[in-house]
């Protein structure tokens, strides 16, 4: 990654961190990829041909960043007439992709992917929410964001 992206995506990341800690309760930090091995949330970045040569993905020039969670069954329910099944979710692994993009662009993209891994699902249908699936330039979370994950952690 070109010492350029390095840093957006940097400071993407740092923002993303610091955007979903009040709503998950932990404190989420980010660092280089020799410091997490072990870490159950992994992220890379770079361009779409470096982030395609990991193997763990296959992204297009559409995509901005990807999520994918690693979960496990833990029980299931009948909601209405829908069979619902909850899920834990043990591992994910994101990419966000070096495109020409302004600062708050890939703070929006690192947040919204971030998101997904620590278990938001789907989309959002506002487009002023973070998880709305369009890149923008919204860097905070709304109050339905929040919501919609701290289900997840309370």
């Amino acid at each position: 990654m070109n010492s350029n992206a390095s840093f957006y995506f940097s400071a993407g990341m740092t923002h993303a961190c610091g955007q979903w800690d009040d709503v998950t309760g932990m404190t989420l930090t980010s660092g280089s990829s020799s410091s997490y091995t072990s870490a159950p949330i992994k992220f890379h970045g770079g361009t779409m041909d470096e982030v395609n040569a990991y193997g763990e993905f296959t992204v297009t020039s559409s995509h901005n960043g990807v999520t994918q969670r690693t979960s496990s069954v833990e029980g299931t329910w009948t909601y209405g007439s829908s069979s619902k099944t909850g899920r834990l979710v043990v591992g994910a692994v994101g990419c966000i992709i070096d495109k020409d993009r302004t600062t708050d662009q890939y703070k929006k993209t690192c947040t919204h992917e971030l998101g997904h891994a620590l278990g938001w699902a789907g989309h959002s249908s506002n487009t002023s929410d973070i998880m709305y699936s369009a890149g923008s330039s919204v860097t905070s979370l709304t109050s339905r964001d929040k919501n919609h994950l701290s289900q997840v952690y309370d």
